[in-house]
């Protein structure tokens, strides 16, 4: 899933690069969606031994720490996003991407140690 959110992201920072001014409501809520998904791979809903909601922490994705310090210029870009502001909304995404990592790398990096 990490992988799919980063590859929206890429796909709504080629939008706004571009001229095409039409399909604000549909990349904005593309973005918007894909921030939900990175949000489930920080906090996914825990099960206990019984199948209920688990009283314990979340576990965290190898990836989770990367998805909370680029979380702050996600939303900051959401929100530029829905007051149409392209240039804003670009430069949160491309600080909030220089945070995460693409999944090869990750491992490449993991597997390095």
């Amino acid at each position: 899933m990490y992988s799919a959110s980063r590859t929206n992201l890429n796909n709504v920072l080629q939008w706004l690069r571009g001229q095409d001014e039409s399909q604000w409501e549909e990349v904005t809520q593309l973005l918007s969606e894909t921030i939900s998904e990175l949000q489930d791979l920080v906090h996914p809903p825990r099960r206990d031994m019984t199948g209920g909601p688990s009283s314990e922490s979340h576990s965290f994705s190898p990836q989770a720490t990367a998805i909370n310090v680029a979380m702050p210029s996600l939303m900051r870009m959401l929100n530029a996003m829905h007051n149409h502001n392209k240039v804003v909304a670009l430069e949160h995404g491309e600080a909030a991407m220089e945070f995460l990592p693409e999944g090869d790398e990750r491992s490449r990096a993991h597997a390095n140690r």
